[in-house]
């Protein structure tokens, strides 16, 4: 299996992440992603992050269960989101895409 360790806590797999969080792991399968959003880590979205509503720099990962109520952020570098697997990126909702 194909494993890419993106920080400390966030292992991406083929199909599926890993996220540790205190001492339980939470894996994350792609088919129960509903949407992520991801701004890249600028200064112009730290202006402007009041009009989106999100910390740049962060990935937040929302699940189809429960109506979206369970959803999970952590950091991640600019250069390493581009690398991701593409069945994981292509979650990221279109007003997001901007610059990928």
């Amino acid at each position: 299996m194909i494993e890419r360790k993106i920080t400390k806590k966030v292992t991406f797999y083929k199909d599926s992440l890993v996220i540790k969080k205190r001492k339980k792991e939470i894996e994350i399968l792609f088919q129960d992603i509903a949407f992520i959003k991801y701004m890249k880590n600028t200064i112009f979205n730290w202006l402007t992050t009041r009009t989106h509503g999100l910390i740049p720099g962060r990935i937040f990962i929302f699940l189809k269960e429960k109506g979206f109520q369970r959803w999970y952020s952590f950091r991640i570098p600019n250069a390493i989101f581009d690398s991701l697997p593409i069945d994981f990126k292509k979650k990221l909702e279109d007003r997001y895409r901007i610059g990928f």
